[in-house]
C-alpha cells in the first residue's frame, strides 16, 4: 500500500521524531511505499542525534520529494495563530500537489493540527492532547479562553478527520478520552534500548535528558544540585530557536556542579548515561518519557516525578518516584551510598527497559496497520 507520514517539524530532535522514524521503518519493512511530508531537514544530523546510521534505506530517502515550507517569523506575538495559518495554507497547496487520493493511509506522528482533512484512512499518533495551552500564560482567564476559541474550532475539525488514535501511554489515553472524547489504543514510543549499555565504572553523577524548554522544569534539578554540592549533575537536551532565551537563562543560573549541554551527539548521550548512577526527571505529568527508558537501559536508577506516564515506567523495583525535591535528594543519596540497592535496581531497570524497545514498537505498528487498513 501507499502511505504518507506527516511530521512537519523533524528538526526538533525529540521523542516525536523518533516515533516518526521508527514508524517509517516499520511501514517500509512491511512492504509499503512510504512518503514523508516535512520541512527540509538535515538527514545527517538526524542520523547523528538518534544514532541511526543505515537506519533508512535509500528508497525512502529518495521518496521525500515534497517538503513543507519552514515556519519562520520575526514577530513573537500570536505565535499559535501564525503557526497554524502557515501550516494550514501550505497543507492545502501540498494536498493538491500530492494528490492524497493516491494514498491508502495517512499517518500523522506530530500534533493533530498538522492532519490534512481527507477521505483517506487517517491515523494520529498522539503524544498528548492539548490546544497549544502550554505556549501561553494564564490559559484559564477569560482573555485566553477567547483567544483560544478559534483554535479549539480548528482542532475540532482536525480531530473529526482522524479515524484512529494511538496514545503514547495509558496516561495520555485517559486524557484523550477526557478532553477530546476520543478512544485510543496505547503503543508505547520506540526506545533504542539495544543501543545503550551500562559501564562497570559508574560515577557519582546525576544526569537528566530532555528538550530544553520550561515544561521540563530543570530548575528543580538545580535545587537538588545545590543540596548535594559534592555530586556532579548534568543536563543534556535538544534546543530549538524559540527556546534559546530560556537556555541562556538556565545556563546563567546553574550551580557550579551542574553542566548543561545542548544538542549533544548520540555518542556523548550514550556515554554520559552509561557512566552515571542516577537519572533524574523533573517534568510533572510527563506524557511518557523516552529518556527515562534510555537511562534504565544504561543501568541508571530513575528518580522521576510521581505523575503522568512516568508512573507507568518506574516502580519500586527499578527506581523511585518523588513529589517534592527533598524526597528526590534523599533518593539520590540512597542510591549513591548503598551499592547493594543500586546494583539490584540497576539490574531490574535494564531488564524492564526492554519492554519499551524499538522492535516492539515497530511490531505493534505493523499489527495495527494490518488490522485497520
Amino acid at each position: 500500500m501507499k502511505m504518507l507520514v506527516i511530521h512537519p517539524r523533524m528538526s526538533i530532535f525529540g521523542g516525536g521524531e523518533r516515533v516518526c522514524l521508527h514508524t517509517i521503518k516499520a511501514l517500509a519493512e512491511d512492504g509499503h511505499s512510504v512518503s514523508l511530508l516535512s520541512e527540509k531537514f538535515d538527514w545527517n544530523r538526524v542520523h547523528q542525534i538518534f544514532g541511526l546510521q543505515g537506519f533508512l534505506i535509500n528508497q525512502i530517502e529518495m521518496d521525500l520529494k515534497d517538503y513543507m515550507p519552514e515556519f519562520r517569523t520575526p514577530v513573537r506575538k500570536f505565535m499559535a495563530y501564525q503557526r497554524l495559518l502557515h501550516y494550514n495554507y501550505h497543507e492545502y497547496k501540498l494536498a493538491h500537489k500530492l494528490n492524497l487520493a493516491d494514498y491508502d493511509l495517512i499517518l500523522s506522528t506530530q500534533d493533530v493540527a498538522y492532519v490534512i482533512p481527507t477521505d483517506r484512512l487517517t491515523v494520529q499518533y498522539c503524544h498528548f492532547p492539548e490546544y497549544l495551552y502550554h505556549r501561553e500564560e494564564k490559559p484559564n482567564s477569560l482573555f485566553w479562553k477567547l483567544y483560544y476559541w478559534p483554535i479549539r474550532k480548528f482542532y475540532r475539525r482536525k480531530l473529526d478527520a482522524v479515524d484512529f488514535f494511538i496514545a503514547n501511554s495509558n496516561f495520555t489515553k485517559e486524557v484523550i478520552q477526557e478532553r477530546w472524547g476520543k478512544k485510543a489504543v496505547v503503543i508505547y514510543p520506540p526506545c533504542s534500548t539495544s543501543a545503550f549499555c551500562s559501564s562497570n565504572r559508574k560515577e557519582d553523577k546525576v544526569v537528566s535528558i530532555g528538550r530544553i524548554l520550561p515544561e521540563k522544569r530543570f530548575e528543580l534539578l538545580f535545587e537538588a544540585a545545590r543540596k548535594l554540592p559534592h555530586v556532579k549533575f548534568e543536563i543534556i537536551g535538544g534546543l530549538t530557536e524559540e527556546y534559546v532565551g530560556y537556555y541562556r537563562k538556565l545556563f546563567s543560573s546553574k550551580p557550579k556542579n551542574v553542566s548543561l549541554v545542548a544538542d549533544a551527539p548520540f555518542k556523548i548521550l550514550r556515554e554520559e548515561l552509561a557512566s552515571s548512577k542516577v537519572y533524574m526527571h523533573c517534568m510533572k505529568n510527563e506524557h511518557f518519557g523516552i529518556s527515562i527508558v534510555e537511562a534504565m537501559a544504561s543501568g541508571c536508577i530513575p528518580i522521576v516525578h510521581n505523575s503522568g506516564g512516568a508512573k507507568e515506567i518506574v516502580d519500586e523495583d527499578v527506581g523511585y518516584r518523588w513529589n517534592e525535591v527533598d524526597e528526590a535528594v534523599e533518593q539520590i543519596q540512597t542510591v549513591l551510598e548503598d551499592d547493594n540497592v543500586r546494583e539490584e535496581k540497576s539490574t531490574n531497570a535494564i531488564k524492564s527497559s526492554k519492554l519499551f524497545s524499538a522492535p516492539i514498537f515497530e511490531k505493534k505498528i505493523k499489527e495495527m496497520v494490518r488490522q485497520i487498513a
